[in-house]
């Protein structure tokens, strides 16, 4: 098949050498120079003679290719318009012509309307089919969505979707996760309030940069703890509670009842020591002592406060009871 697209040269004119008819002559321009060699051209023939004067009788177009030095002629390359004849050192031009436009213009229609667009015909013809696109080895087609959706590729409505249990359980290969899958699973997330059942934790950091290295069993032990846990964590649950409590002692009293309550009840009070000290200007006789105990339970302890000789206070004194408990 020849060129529908071919390159030109203008202004082109030059001598060559004498041929027969037939495909088969060898054709030798004096110049070549600028002829193009990448496509066939159109050379003209004897148009006008050595002095210029038009001889249609004698033209001849003939289409080929310029190899070297040497024009060769194309397959049904002769006369592509005028006469197919003998030419006797003919004047050969390059010239514009009709052969060479109808070509373009034959070429363009291939795939294109009249209107420049690529034609519809276009894109049925070169769109696959499912089974094409099963087979996978077209490269030159294009695949529609119809085409996708005939053949055997998996499409999301084929495919079934996880549930969060089968995330967790994290077997399944043949299902796809979505968004509210993973937000039922139990995956934990940076900001999601969760529920931690039968995690292990190593060394955790809450609300601050120190990791917790104390265990399980440890923490167990502090459980109901307010204060300190007494002597080796292996005591079961034993505590002690510590505070202190102001008391006024009373102008012309050689004593007055007090009462302290724990901050927390203990379910079996096990010991305790009060302590007596004054917080204003005692003298050595009045100096507040602990006198007697009357009441004792797990949640306080009542008693009495006197001076230290059993004389009376000569002014409203204030003195601090500090107290220590333990129990369980």
């Amino acid at each position: 098949m020849s060129d529908l697209f071919r390159k030109y040269k203008s202004l082109y004119s030059s001598t060559c050498n004498t041929f027969s008819t037939g495909e088969s002559v060898t054709i030798t321009p004096a110049s070549v120079t600028g002829l193009p060699t990448d496509t066939e051209i159109t050379l003209t023939f004897d148009r006008v003679d050595s002095s210029g004067t038009k001889t249609p009788d004698k033209m001849e177009r003939i289409r080929g290719t310029v190899t070297g030095s040497n024009f060769v002629v194309s397959a049904s390359g002769r006369a592509v318009e005028g006469t197919e004849q003998v030419h006797t050192s003919p004047v050969v031009e390059m010239v514009w012509n009709a052969d060479d436009l109808n070509d373009i213009v034959d070429g363009v229609l291939v795939e294109h309307g009249q209107d420049g667009k690529h034609t519809s015909a276009l894109v049925t013809t070169l769109k696959a089919t499912g089974a094409v696109v099963n087979t996978g080895t077209s490269d030159v087609t294009i695949v529609t969505p119809k085409a996708l959706a005939d053949s055997d590729y998996a499409k999301t409505s084929d495919i079934a979707k996880a549930t969060g249990a089968e995330i967790d359980t994290g077997t399944e290969d043949a299902k796809f996760a979505t968004p509210k899958a993973i937000a039922d699973s139990n995956i934990s997330f940076p900001t999601k309030t969760e529920t931690l059942t039968n995690k292990t934790l190593t060394s955790p950091k809450i609300n601050e940069n120190v990791a917790l290295t104390a265990t399980a069993t440890e923490l167990n032990k502090l459980d109901g703890t307010p204060t300190h846990v007494l002597g080796d964590l292996a005591a079961a649950n034993e505590f002690i509670q510590r505070g202190s409590a102001t008391f006024t002692c009373t102008s012309g009293a050689s004593y007055i009842t007090a009462s302290i309550t724990f901050p927390t009840a203990f379910t079996t009070l096990r010991s305790f020591s009060l302590i007596a000290g004054p917080s204003d200007n005692f003298s050595v006789p009045e100096m507040p002592v602990i006198f007697y105990t009357s009441t004792i339970s797990a949640s306080k302890l009542d008693f009495l406060i006197r001076t230290a000789d059993g004389g009376n206070w000569a002014a409203n004194r204030t003195c601090i009871v500090y107290y220590i408990a333990v129990g369980v």
